[in-house]
């Protein structure tokens, strides 16, 4: 009888775990929910949906969550290179003013600042984490619209 059970089923933990896989990722789920309904009735259709939606849900939030972290870090950035600009400025101004020993002391500490902080953000490169973002969302819905005929 094994060679007539499905591909994608639900005896062992495994093959159950890949199977909600598949649902979630929207790979031809209709037709895994078909084979279940076939095997224990068209209640298993409930169970197929409420698997498809709860599990796009929560691929959705994962995804947002990933994007926010994403953003915050970028914003931290650049808050702390605006801030040492801030003060890059506040030295320049000062050294205006007379004081240049000192000054030129806290002016190489801050260009140095700036210097890590700018090479943090372009190593960070945030389009670099967009691109991967948008990428798994092409993957998310472009896999949802091949397996539904799109």
């Amino acid at each position: 009888r094994a060679h007539c059970r499905p591909r994608a089923h639900f005896d062992t933990f495994l093959s159950a775990f890949v199977t909600i896989f598949q649902i979630i990722s929207g790979e031809n789920w209709n037709e895994v929910m078909y084979h279940g309904m076939q095997s224990s009735g068209s209640i298993a259709c409930i169970f197929f949906v409420a698997v498809v939606v709860i599990g796009s849900f929560l691929i959705l939030n994962l995804f947002l969550a990933m994007l926010m972290d994403n953003f915050d870090t970028q914003n931290r950035k650049h808050r702390a290179l605006e801030k040492a600009q801030k003060k890059l400025e506040a030295a320049r101004r000062a050294s205006r003013g007379g004081k240049r020993a000192t000054l030129s002391r806290a002016k190489t500490a801050i260009h140095g600042r700036i210097r890590r902080a700018t090479t943090v953000v372009h190593q960070a490169n945030f389009m670099a984490s967009f691109e991967m973002s948008r990428r798994s969302l092409f993957i998310f819905f472009g896999a949802r619209s091949h397996s539904s005929g799109l």
